[in-house]
């Protein structure tokens, strides 16, 4: 007798870079659950017919901000279903002042999977026209690692904007502080804001440890990785080599097109591809409007699929801790699945320069799938059917 599963996506190009999986696959759900992936065909209650479309773990937002109501830039974090989004990891938009309202609040909440960064100053980022304090007595040690004690699985780390405009005349001792306290801490990244550096982003880095994130690692405000020979700094390479982590973290004023490329010609691909997604950016700016977009722009600058892939699903699942359960399609894991379609349109990228990037590729998500459950589909996308 034939297993029945409760859901089953056939005909789809599965692409699972942690099972090493990249073909016409057919995907069987029971429950909340993966059940299996096989080229074999299965029997379900529903199907979903997936042909002509890719089928991915659920996407991993892994730098955003979504403390609505606590922050002018939060969005609230279910709008990302509707972008193959099914878990995204805050980048420091709550301070230790305001985590129990952004844990009470948004996280507990949401139909995502949410982890954060904390700011280590205390009010984290209220407003675009507020700078963040990182003054010493600014930031709530104490505070810190209760919060940590009390939330271990949300809190993955501290984070510390090194821009001119947020350190001031302090320099490199907000990231000192960051990486000391972390390590007072135990078990925490640091994620490291990189758009115009108060130093030569080589000092900066050299401070760094393994497993710290360099977000924004493609902007070209100030020193940048690339030299004035278009070359990847020597020290950039050599902080991937001993564990330093880079992410695209795209936003709307973060992002060198002519770095990105320059970039990728050489091989230095992003390790996190994400969107740094904002309220007021979310679907409206050219530059950032959602995370299938910058997949799509970074497909279009000459990564590989299975690179842009690997960079929104099994790298920031293991960043998150939570490999095996996200960012997998693996027998046991939860059944958070993504289906895009590669479509023909033409697209402007906008870089934070104002340059354009033209295009003729575009992710578009056509359904997405959060513990078993259908959470978004296009109206366009009619391949359900229910078995008689």
């Amino acid at each position: 007798m034939c297993n029945l599963y409760d859901i089953v996506i056939s005909n789809g190009c599965v692409i699972d870079t942690s099972q090493a999986i990249n073909g016409i696959r057919n995907v069987g759900i029971n429950g909340h659950k993966i059940s299996t992936v096989t080229d074999k065909p299965l029997n379900a209650e529903f199907e979903i017919d997936a042909t002509d479309c890719l089928v991915l773990p659920g996407l991993i937002d892994f730098h955003t901000h979504l403390y609505y109501g606590g922050s002018e830039y939060g969005l609230k974090p279910d709008y990302l279903l509707s972008q193959g989004v099914t878990a995204a990891v805050d980048a420091g938009t709550s301070g230790s002042a305001g985590f129990e309202s952004f844990y009470h609040s948004i996280i507990l909440n949401s139909s995502l999977h949410i982890r954060a960064f904390l700011s280590i100053g205390a009010t984290g980022l209220s407003d675009p026209n507020h700078h963040q304090n990182y003054e010493y007595s600014n930031i709530n040690i104490k505070k810190l690692k209760l919060l940590k004690e009390r939330y271990p699985n949300q809190i993955l780390g501290l984070k510390v904007a090194m821009s001119k405009r947020d350190v001031g005349e302090l320099g490199l001792q907000p990231l000192r502080s960051a990486i000391s306290i972390a390590e007072e801490i135990g078990n925490l990244s640091v994620c490291v804001h990189s758009t115009n550096p108060p130093c030569d982003i080589e000092n900066l880095i050299s401070e760094m440890r393994p497993g710290d994130i360099l977000c924004h690692c493609y902007h070209g405000t100030g020193s940048s990785i690339i030299d004035e020979n278009n070359m990847v700094k020597k020290e950039i390479l050599k902080a991937r080599e001993r564990g330093v982590i880079f992410d695209i973290a795209n936003g709307i004023s973060h992002c060198s097109h002519k770095v990105t490329q320059n970039a990728i010609i050489q091989k230095f691909l992003p390790d996190i591809i994400s969107s740094d997604i904002v309220s007021f950016a979310y679907g409206r700016s050219k530059r950032n409007k959602c995370l299938p977009y910058v997949m799509s722009k970074m497909l279009e600058m000459g990564m590989n699929l299975n690179d842009v892939v690997r960079a929104v699903t099994e790298v920031p699942a293991k960043m998150m801790h939570m490999e095996n359960q996200i960012g997998t399609l693996k027998s046991g894991s939860w059944a958070d699945i993504s289906i895009l379609k590669l479509e023909n349109h033409n697209v402007a990228y906008e870089d934070a320069d104002k340059e354009y990037y033209y295009g003729n590729k575009l992710l578009v998500p056509k359904m997405t799938i959060r513990n078993g459950q259908v959470t978004f589909c296009q109206i366009d996308f009619n391949n359900i059917s229910k078995a008689t």
